[in-house]
């Protein structure tokens, strides 16, 4: 992962193209624990780590996760691809339980939807399983 904008003891970070099998770890972790809370209003299932792993257009320029700058730990992810020209699809978004409610899922969209511009992003989707 690379750095990106420091917000308080946050780092926004920009996806390594092939991840450490600890963070793929850390990811399906937090993915589990929203389908478990949130049940089919989140997801059917949650994604496994080969699921984060996969490859999609884009989805390393697009995708972001927010990290505790001290523990290096994931507080929330928000994983999109585009694999239509100028329209990018949102495959996962999750917040750790007790970061809910800060603004990350905020931070998170705006952070995506300006690298979904700057790679010719024009339009988001988001399919809701509910």
């Amino acid at each position: 992962m690379v750095p990106g904008v420091i917000v308080s003891s946050l780092n926004l970070v920009v996806f390594d193209p092939a991840p450490p099998d600890a963070v793929l770890e850390e990811m399906a972790a937090l993915d589990r624990s929203a389908v478990a809370e949130f049940g089919r209003e989140y997801a059917a299932e949650p994604w496994s780590v080969e699921s984060f792993a996969r490859r999609f257009p884009h989805k390393w320029t697009l995708s972001r996760c927010c990290v505790e700058s001290r523990a290096g730990k994931i507080l929330g992810f928000w994983i999109a691809s585009m694999a239509v020209a100028g329209i990018v699809h949102t495959h996962r978004v999750a917040i750790k339980a007790g970061m809910r409610g800060q603004g990350l899922g905020q931070l998170l969209f705006e952070e995506v939807r300006k690298a979904a511009w700057n790679e010719g992003g024009r339009e988001m989707t988001l399919f809701v399983a509910a």
